[in-house]
């Protein structure tokens, strides 16, 4: 039999079974920041913070019919940054804001006439989402790139990991 806090596995002749228990939200949000403080104690930002700004990325992108690759490749980067020791409390949203808009100019998908419109719906869905205009952003996009050592292509491999994770946790869009 193995277990973790949470889980039991009971491993039969021909199969294995897992029991969860269920846990209160607010108690497994607690164990993870845990865990993750003492996997990467250097990281002052806990890993709660980190999800929830990842999944208003996600609202933003959808809310903006953004590609599931730019919203991808946007989460690559603010991880990056992260690990960087780069992020902080105070800093997370307009660091964020600077990765969606790099990434939103790197994908060549987008007509270049269009591109202005888009940055503008862009910015008024983040200062919608999170009291962020364009002002607040702007200044934090260079030292962003720069911290991204100018370097915003990713392997194919890394970034088709971060697609099926974004995609695991978009909404639901209207048929």
């Amino acid at each position: 039999m193995h277990h973790g806090r949470h889980q039991q596995v009971f491993h039969l002749l021909s199969y294995s079974v897992s029991i969860t228990c269920h846990v209160e939200p607010e108690d497994l949000r607690k164990e993870l920041n845990t865990q993750f403080k003492e996997k990467f104690p250097s990281i002052e930002l806990p890993l709660s913070k980190i999800q929830r700004t990842k999944q208003d990325l996600i609202e933003l992108g959808s809310q903006c019919a953004l590609n599931v690759a730019t919203i991808a490749m946007t989460h690559l980067h603010f991880d990056r940054l992260v690990l960087q020791e780069l992020v902080d409390k105070e800093n997370r949203k307009p660091i964020a804001a600077a990765c969606l808009v790099l990434s939103f100019k790197f994908d060549a998908s987008y007509k270049p006439s269009s591109t202005k419109e888009y940055l503008k719906e862009l910015f008024k869905a983040i200062d919608n989402k999170w009291a962020l205009d364009e002002e607040d952003i702007l200044p934090y996009e260079m030292p962003v790139y720069a911290a991204l050592k100018f370097q915003l292509h990713v392997p194919q491999e890394q970034l088709l990991t971060y697609i099926s994770r974004v995609e695991a946790r978009m909404p639901a869009r209207p048929a």
